[in-house]
């Protein structure tokens, strides 16, 4: 049963992904994490590797939990917001900020920590079919929470690549690199399409009312 409170909470959530923007950047993230593994791979085994998986990865998702926001926020200022309107979110400022930050950083590492708990007992191959599986059943909840039936098709895309990387079963670190790889690129691809459709459903305001 469709709940109209419900619905009504979750229009501005829907409305931050109208123009593909915010999938995009996500998806950069992803793909940089993926690319994480990829050096960690043409690296020679050692400690430099663990370096370079073990402090790039963090490093990346404190750094991208501050700046994807605000390149999103420039570039809808400058194309979303023209075309179909201005929404005020609420930021938080000074040491708020920064709390939220370290609070994302801590939730990604207890999200891992989780994950590796839940996975523990299971073969080494089987953990990219696992991963892809959870990385699957939270986009499709976040689809669910504010009603984006394409997440839907992410996140089934994500299971699917899990068990394909599963299956290929390529040695340390690869099958991580193609998965995040992969999903960071079909973030990308997914967000293309949508701002694509949005430019050419859409047009400035200003032209609009100009030609009245």
């Amino acid at each position: 049963m469709n709940d109209p409170i419900r619905n009504n909470l979750a229009r501005p959530q829907r409305y931050w992904y109208v123009d593909g923007l915010a999938e995009m950047a996500g998806g950069g993230v992803i793909l940089l994490l993926g690319l994480t593994y990829a050096i960690g791979g043409l690296l020679p085994k050692g400690p430099w590797r663990g370096l370079v998986i073990g402090i790039g990865q963090p490093v990346i998702i404190l750094c991208s939990a501050w700046a994807v926001r605000r390149v999103v926020s420039t570039l809808k200022e400058r194309v979303t917001y023209p075309r179909t309107g201005y929404v005020q979110y609420r930021h938080p400022r000074g040491s708020n900020r920064w709390s939220r930050v370290l609070l994302i950083g801590f939730l990604a590492m207890a999200i891992s920590i989780a994950v590796t708990l839940l996975g523990r007992g299971l073969p080494e191959q089987v953990w990219p079919a696992f991963t892809g599986l959870m990385l699957g059943l939270a986009i499709a909840y976040l689809g669910a929470r504010i009603g984006l039936k394409r997440f839907f098709a992410v996140g089934f895309f994500s299971m699917l690549l899990g068990a394909v990387v599963c299956w290929l079963n390529p040695p340390y670190p690869w099958p991580y690199s193609l998965l995040f790889g992969l999903e960071g690129l079909a973030w990308i691809v997914c967000g293309a399409l949508v701002l694509r459709h949005y430019l050419l459903s859409t047009r400035p305001l200003d032209a609009g009312n100009s030609d009245e």
